[in-house]
């Protein structure tokens, strides 16, 4: 999807349709690159208001958005690429250009050691960037696959299959992650999201203003291109893309709005296995975990329990040979960005244009950098931060908040509407705070995640299953505090509430 990616079980929240001007961010500096000493020629990072950007013709005190953000609004606009711009993407451009001076050397340095980090980030962003490769090769990564779902022999099988797709992160009716248990912070859980829908929320399936219905057209085009891609013609496409809409509709009637997923008790249903079996019969749940290389667990948490009766029904109700077509146009739109231009276009047109009202496709290289930073962030992120992060600069960041972790220790010493006893719980928990600054103390290994020369769409694949693989092992260990959920060339800030 363009430029609008979630992490593995989260929402997908797409980018507002309509182009808009964002006010200007001041970022956060604990973090990130915005406050990275670069070398003297580097294009310099400054997020910070001055006095000749403020519009004095406006009263603070009476409208404070004219009043700091005028100025900008009148001096950018927003690029063509882009569905909304702000500050904090200036920075972010800023960013990427260094990212991609990164990988250029990566690129370049071919004699580099076979494993090392500099060989693997190279080999990667060289497929992802190979476009004569990429379009020479066309479907032809893609079709295996497309013949596994094909010569499933049952609706038992091809669901075992699917599950086995996961593993490559390639989701198809139900996103399943592991991630810490919401109701206790000292264990992971085996966790499944609703999923099977192609557009973001099932407001999009049942709207009927105009602006929704022209949507979902486009989602019917691009079903129809993808179909016509991997060898239905056209019109066997055209009626398949008709199909698949009422399919994603049914699957959209069981689930939940976002509004519905404001209260976290609602997305926290915790099932034993026995459980699992008897609410929902209709999928065989211990083929699932077998073929997706989950080991034992005690229980599983489901976020949308309706969703997920629903959707096995409307599996049990299809008919295997529409769930096989079903299932290679979801698993062909989950890799269309890796294809050719035919597909590649296709899925801009509706993510990027339809969806979220950019008029122009991201240029390859910057397309690429965003790839190659979500196959190896932290690996990425090593070279990134000796380049343009010094232990000096981390240091001074952290003298930083230790600053303010005093001064605030010594605030709540002579609050007068603490008790004795409260203010002493309150140092305690101040104290016990993990700061995380610039990067990790300790780095992430990915001596297991294999890089190869032959094909863009094979990398990605083993770049998710290798983070798969990363996710699952934590079932059944302690957990790990020190992980960062963010990489260290990421201009922002983040509190993670599950660790507290």
């Amino acid at each position: 999807m363009a430029r609008a990616g979630a992490r593995r079980g989260g929402n997908f929240v797409p980018l507002n349709y309509q182009r808009m001007k964002l006010l200007r961010l001041i970022p956060l500096c604990l973090l990130a690159a915005a406050c990275k000493t670069a070398p003297d020629n580097a294009e310099k990072m400054d997020s910070l208001l001055k006095a000749s950007e403020l519009d004095s013709t406006y009263n603070p005190a009476e409208d404070f958005y004219s009043f700091t953000n005028n100025k900008w609004l009148a001096a950018n606009d927003i690029p063509a690429t882009e569905s909304r711009w702000s500050n904090f993407h200036v920075l972010d451009e800023i960013n990427r250009k260094r990212i991609r001076t990164v990988l250029d050397s990566a690129m370049a340095a071919t004699d580099a050691p076979a494993g090392s980090a500099l060989r693997k980030l190279g080999d990667f962003y060289r497929t992802a960037m190979d476009s004569a490769a990429i379009e020479a090769q066309g479907i032809k990564p893609l079709m295996p696959m497309m013949e596994q779902i094909k010569n499933q022999p049952s609706k038992e099988a091809l669901f075992a299959h699917l599950a086995s797709l996961h593993k490559q992160g390639i989701d198809v009716l139900i996103s399943p992650y592991v991630d810490l248990d919401a109701k206790n912070s000292k264990a992971y859980a085996l966790q499944f999201w609703q999923g099977g829908l192609s557009l973001p929320t099932k407001d999009y399936y049942f709207n009927q203003d105009p602006q929704s219905q022209k949507i979902r057209e486009a989602l019917k085009k691009h079903f129809s291109t993808i179909a016509s891609n991997i060898g239905y013609d056209g019109a066997e496409a055209e009626k398949l893309s008709g199909q698949l809409l009422n399919f994603e509709t049914r699957l959209a009637q069981g689930s939940m709005a976002p509004v519905e997923m404001r209260d976290p008790n609602a997305l926290y249903n915790k099932y034993t296995l026995s459980d699992l079996k008897g609410a929902f019969p209709k999928w065989d749940w211990a083929a699932w975990m077998n073929a997706a290389g989950v080991p034992k667990v005690d229980y599983v948490i489901i976020g949308q329990p309706g969703y997920v009766r629903s959707a096995s029904n409307a599996w049990a109700e299809a008919d295997l040979d529409f769930l096989k077509k079903y299932a290679q146009i979801r698993v062909a739109e989950s890799q269309a960005s890796k294809l050719h231009s035919a597909l590649v276009e296709s899925n801009f047109a509706l993510y990027g244009t339809a969806l979220s009202g950019t008029p122009e496709m991201d240029p390859r290289w910057k397309r690429s950098v965003g790839a190659t930073e979500g196959a190896m962030g932290e690996l990425l992120g090593q070279i990134y931060v000796e380049k343009y992060f010094s232990p000096q600069a981390k240091e001074r960041a952290r003298e930083m908040v230790e600053n303010i972790r005093t001064a605030y220790r010594e605030r709540l010493k002579t609050l007068d509407w603490m008790s004795d006893t409260t203010k002493t719980k309150a140092i305690e928990k101040l104290d016990k705070i993990m700061v995380k600054i610039g990067y990790p103390d300790k780095w992430k290994d990915y001596s297991a995640l294999e890089v190869k020369t032959d094909n863009y769409m094979a990398n990605s694949l083993r770049a998710n299953t290798f983070a798969w693989n990363r996710m699952v092992e934590k079932l059944g260990k302690p957990v790990d505090r020190s992980e960062w959920g963010m990489t260290p060339q990421t201009i922002n800030a983040y509190y993670n509430p599950s660790l507290n």
